[in-house]
């Protein structure tokens, strides 16, 4: 049986590699995209950004951002 102080140390591991893995979804499985006609980006999640590439809602600017195709109300299929 684990002894108090390893017990309590785990109890401490626990919410650090709860914030790691929450700060690492955050950074690293989002992406800022630009409204069309607006220059103020919103941070949206990776698999959201996937299905908005596959419909055509999501494109290249000239500047190399990311940027919405479409204000409204999102695409449902694609274009082509």
């Amino acid at each position: 049986m684990p002894t108090k102080k390893r017990q309590f140390a785990a109890w401490c591991v626990l919410p650090v590699l709860a914030s790691a893995f929450l700060l690492y979804g955050a950074l690293f499985n989002s992406k800022s995209v630009y409204p069309k006609d607006k220059v103020q980006p919103f941070v949206e999640s990776e698999p959201a950004l996937i299905q908005e590439v596959t419909v055509g809602g999501v494109a290249l600017d000239e500047l190399g951002q990311l940027r919405k195709t479409y204000t409204g109300k999102p695409l449902d299929f694609c274009p082509t």
